[in-house]
């Protein structure tokens, strides 16, 4: 089954956003204010919550093989921007998981985690500028 997924990115406040299963088709932004339409009509998007949830914004990366098919890990992973509260979760393609908490716009990896095939799941941020990947490549 396929899933729509729309990404929109507020590049004034760098505040990126993944939507998914929306009944919509497009978006435009007119005198200010964001409309989406759909086969049911035209909406007016507004609001900081999403049915009384509130919206978090986060990034996810998966399947980074950096190039190579070499075992990897990671030494450190840093952010610039409003990222006070941010955390990542790494997950590897055999499955291994971990989550990291942010200290200093730095998150220090552990060496448990190795793998060939990375995916990265970034959230709780409210503004995000850059980030940093230092992955290390292992031999074989």
């Amino acid at each position: 089954m396929a899933v729509d997924m729309t990404l929109t990115l507020d590049t004034k406040n760098m505040a990126p956003a993944v939507h998914s299963m929306l009944p919509f088709n497009s978006f435009c932004e007119m005198a200010g204010t964001l409309y989406a339409t759909g086969a049911l009509g035209i909406y007016e998007l507004t609001g900081d919550t999403d049915v009384g949830e509130e919206i978090t914004a986060g990034v996810l990366w998966r399947g980074m093989s950096f190039g190579v098919s070499n075992k990897k890990k990671f030494r450190k992973i840093m952010l610039s921007g409003d990222v006070t509260n941010s955390s990542l979760q790494l997950v590897t393609e055999s499955g291994t998981s971990d989550v990291y908490a942010i200290k200093n716009n730095r998150f220090s990896i552990g060496r448990n985690m190795i793998g060939r095939n990375w995916s990265l799941r970034l959230s709780g941020f409210d503004k995000l500028e850059s980030v940093e990947l230092f992955p290390i490549i292992l031999g074989q």
